[in-house]
């Protein structure tokens, strides 16, 4: 595939049950990089507010709300962002 961006961040949201790995970042363009490193399986992330120390955290979504838009959750501290894939 060509390339790989992001859509527009939304606040307060998480998409929910898909999350296959999970991890803890302190610059927030490191989410979407690691979504980038995984484009075969990431579609989508969630980042949360900053922890203890300057740490956010990052997790993967296996799919986006497109495919499961019930799973978009209220979730106060956390985005969402989906990629759009172009091959």
């Amino acid at each position: 595939c060509s390339s790989i961006q992001f859509l527009q961040t939304i606040p307060g949201k998480s998409l929910l049950g898909h999350v296959f790995t999970s991890m803890n970042i302190t610059d927030l363009s490191n989410c979407s990089v690691q979504c980038v490193i995984r484009w075969n399986i990431c579609a989508s992330y969630n980042i949360g507010s900053r922890l203890t120390g300057g740490v956010h955290v990052c997790e993967l979504n296996k799919f986006d709300h497109v495919k499961f838009p019930d799973d978009l959750k209220e979730k106060p501290g956390f985005s969402y962002a989906a990629a759009k894939v172009s091959c």
